[in-house]
């Protein structure tokens, strides 16, 4: 296992409850991991059902996406338009 400490930001629905979070992971560094970190903390990132994604400022990640130490993450409600 690696230590990682990264910034995650919240948008929409997730910037009140998240704000700009410094996430410290002693797992496997994924996205996936990240994610499974922050919904045990943040009930409202449970409470969207599991349809929250990670992007960094470039790209979406996929869950097996590798995350490094001092990365700057934004977490991504489901969004609807009409």
């Amino acid at each position: 296992m690696i230590e990682v400490t990264l910034t995650v930001r919240g948008i929409g629905q997730l910037r009140e409850p998240l704000g700009d979070m410094g996430v410290t992971i002693m797992c496997a560094p994924t996205a996936a991991a990240v994610l499974d970190q922050l919904q045990t903390q943040i009930p409202a990132i449970t409470d969207l059902g599991g349809a929250v994604a990670l992007a960094t400022d470039t790209a979406y990640l996929a869950p097996d996406a590798a995350v490094h130490d001092g990365m700057q993450l934004v977490l991504i409600p489901p969004v609807s338009g009409g």
